[in-house]
C-alpha cells in the first residue's frame, strides 16, 4: 500500500484554471509533471489561440501538435464539419509527413474546443508511471478526469458521482457572451443551455459535449 499523501494545486494555464488534487506516494512529482506539461502545451499553441493566420506556409511541428492536428481533422471529418477548429479561415491544413504540415494561405486553427481534453488524455497516460491512489484534474470545471470516485455539482444544483472517466461540460454562454459557434450555420448558438458527456477519452469528450449543443 502506498503512503497516502494529498496535494492540491491550481494555476491559470491554457486560458483557464487548471486544478489538480492528488493522493498517493508520488502526488507531488505527478502534480509537477501535470503543470509542466500544461505550461509547455500552452506555449506550443499560444499563437494559434491568439489568432495566427497562415500565409501559405509549410511548418514542422512537434509531436504533440502533430497529434492534435491529426485528431482535429479526424473529428472534423467524423462530424461532417459540425466540429471544425479551422472554421475561421475556411481552409484546412494538409499533413505532408509526420510532423510536417502545409497550411494554405488564410488557414487558422482554434484548438480551444479540443486541446484541454487532449491534454487530459496525456496526463492520464503519464500517470501510469507514478504511485498514485486517486486524482482529480480539471480545466475550468469543464474538461475533467477523475481516477477513483469523485463528485461534481452540476449547473442545475444536482450532484453527480463518477469514477475513472472523463467528464466534459459545454455551455452556449460564458461570461455573458455566446460561446459555441456552429460552423455549418456560420453563427453562434444564441440559446442559453448546457450539456455534458462522460467518456473514456478526454479529446472525444470535448468534441462530443460541443456537438451535443450544436445538434
Amino acid at each position: 500500500m502506498s503512503l497516502l499523501i494529498c496535494l492540491v494545486r491550481a494555476q491559470v494555464v491554457m486560458g483557464t484554471i487548471l486544478e489538480v488534487e492528488v493522493y498517493g506516494k508520488d502526488a507531488e512529482v505527478f502534480s509537477d509533471t501535470v503543470f509542466k506539461l500544461a505550461v509547455y502545451m500552452d506555449s506550443l499553441w499560444r499563437d494559434f489561440w491568439l489568432g495566427w493566420k497562415s500565409k501559405g506556409e509549410t511548418l514542422k511541428v512537434d509531436p504533440l501538435t502533430d497529434s492534435l492536428l491529426v485528431l482535429s481533422l479526424y473529428y472534423r471529418k467524423k462530424t461532417k464539419g459540425r466540429f471544425d477548429p479551422f472554421y475561421k479561415g475556411g481552409k484546412v491544413p494538409k499533413r505532408l509527413n509526420r510532423g510536417l504540415w502545409f497550411f494554405p494561405d488564410g488557414t487558422t486553427f482554434d484548438p480551444g474546443g479540443i486541446a484541454k481534453g487532449f491534454a487530459l488524455d496525456i496526463f492520464v497516460k503519464v500517470s501510469s508511471g507514478y504511485i498514485l491512489d486517486s486524482f482529480f484534474i480539471s480545466f475550468g470545471r469543464s474538461s475533467i478526469y477523475g481516477r477513483g470516485t469523485w463528485a461534481l455539482v452540476l449547473p442545475d444544483g444536482s450532484i453527480m458521482t463518477f469514477r475513472n472517466v472523463f467528464v466534459s461540460f459545454s455551455r452556449t454562454k460564458r461570461d455573458g457572451k455566446w460561446h459555441i459557434y456552429d460552423p455549418k450555420r456560420r453563427s453562434y448558438i444564441k440559446d442559453d443551455k448546457w450539456d455534458f458527456v462522460i467518456t473514456l477519452s478526454g479529446t472525444e469528450g470535448d468534441v462530443l459535449s460541443t456537438l451535443e449543443l450544436i445538434e
